[in-house]
């Protein structure tokens, strides 16, 4: 039987280094316990590692009033935080979206 697309992708993608296994859930780990420590947990209902991408932490949010206060009040503690470690994370840099995708419902 013929390895469907998406799988034959997903292995050439690994099998070339291009995305480590695991890699999502430390970013997500490591957003945890930033946002958790700058802002508190209760923004992480409300946000999602979108991925990285170019060295960029990309973390969706699920509303506009969110993203503003993120961006206005917490985006130089967040990204001090998430990029403390830069040479083993490989975040460098911080970028909210807004993602009403995100929302429940």
């Amino acid at each position: 039987m013929p390895t469907p697309l998406g799988d034959a992708l997903g292995n050439l993608i690994q099998a070339r280094g291009i995305a480590k296994p695991g890699a999502k859930d430390a970013l997500e780990d490591l957003w945890r316990v930033a946002a958790g420590d700058v802002v508190g947990s209760h923004v992480l209902a409300h946000t999602k590692v979108i991925g990285l991408h170019r060295g960029t932490l990309r973390v969706g949010v699920t509303s506009a009033a969110l993203l503003g206060e993120l961006s206005a009040f917490h985006r130089d503690g967040l990204a001090a935080a998430l990029t403390a470690d830069a040479d083993t994370t490989g975040v460098k840099a911080l970028k909210f979206e807004l993602r009403g995708d995100l929302r429940d419902g």
